[in-house]
């Protein structure tokens, strides 16, 4: 059983009350994973939100390279981050595989039932959302700052023909 006081120690619940904790439970399940598992398949059809409690996971996409797929990896999450957000937001098809790596532990929001909670409580979705969004802006400056890095280096690959 999920503890409120183990749930209010994450980023996406700051600043909820004790009593809109408890509600916030009623959408989660602990799930636990072996290293290899797919947590989340790309392209599949779920709303769920989830927090990595412990261990890490990959985030990877598909790509095409020719007639040549493979996946390519494209973040590792550590204990406390937030990932399913996309589909969450959207209600749309994941964008991304999420692997276990290594003995992972994750809580899934159940996305119609917080999408439910939000319309029924809405402080406890204002705060969410906006922790949510906060948690993006930070990943996006991150994202930001490398490519930044990136182009002082000069490793940036980028397309002669797209510059005409």
């Amino acid at each position: 059983m999920l503890k409120k006081k183990r749930l209010a120690q994450y980023v996406i619940v700051q600043g909820l009350s004790s009593d809109e904790l408890d509600e916030v439970i009623l959408c989660c399940d602990v799930l636990e994973f072996k290293d290899g598992d797919p947590i989340i398949k790309e392209h599949s059809i779920n709303s769920s939100l989830y927090i990595l409690e412990e261990g890490r996971v990959s985030v990877q996409i598909e790509v095409c390279r020719g007639e040549k797929e493979s996946m390519e990896e494209i973040a590792i999450l550590d204990s406390g981050d937030v990932f399913g957000e996309i589909a969450f937001l959207e209600e749309w098809r994941r964008s991304a595989c999420v692997m276990a790596v290594g003995d992972v532990t994750v809580l899934k929001l159940d996305g119609d039932r917080l999408h439910w909670l939000f319309e029924r409580n809405n402080h406890i979705g204002y705060l969410m959302m906006r922790n949510l969004g906060l948690v993006l802006a930070r990943r996006l400056m991150d994202t930001n700052y490398l490519r930044k890095i990136d182009i002082e280096d000069g490793s940036e690959c980028v397309d002669p023909s797209l510059h005409a």
